[in-house]
């Protein structure tokens, strides 16, 4: 294999390596809305638990899935660096470029780009916001039935 052939197989290898990161990412997401929707449905029934400790693993589950996404825009962040220094011996930076044009869009005149104004915030953003949610409401409720209502009756 010639070092070009070699670079282009590596480099296909680590793009589909972002794909499979990606799609358990989704994966892993999805597995934990399930936990905290089967814990929110256990808050609602009469199932005798005391819901401090439906809210302890609530808490528990969006810490972990929080800091599962932080691990995952971590790893595609490496990813995505390794990949555009690979780009740079190429005649065409695809990802370069994508990207490029993700954040910006055309300028009036149609010559240049300019930034598009929600650039800032990328999926990954959104992926944490559900879990830090969680985490408040978690927080908010603890510190309600400590502070607040410590006499509330409990169950079990």
């Amino acid at each position: 294999m010639t070092d070009k052939v070699e670079i282009l197989e590596l480099y296909k290898t680590f793009v589909e390596t972002i794909t499979a990161n990606e799609q358990r990412r989704q994966s892993l997401s999805a597995f934990y809305t399930s936990l905290i929707a089967i814990g929110a449905a256990a808050l609602g029934s009469e199932s005798g638990f005391d819901p401090v400790w439906i809210v302890l693993a609530i808490l528990i589950v969006s810490v972990i899935w929080f800091l599962t996404m932080r691990y995952f825009s971590r790893l595609a962040s490496a990813k995505f660096q390794v990949i555009n220094e690979m780009e740079r011996n190429f005649t065409i930076r695809p990802f370069e470029q994508e990207w490029h044009y993700f954040k910006n869009k055309p300028s009036k005149d149609g010559k240049s780009t300019v930034p598009r104004s929600w650039s800032r915030w990328t999926l990954t953003h959104f992926d944490q916001v559900m879990p830090a949610l969680a985490t408040m409401c978690s927080i908010a409720y603890l510190i309600h039935r400590i502070i607040v209502d410590p006499g509330a009756p409990q169950m079990m």
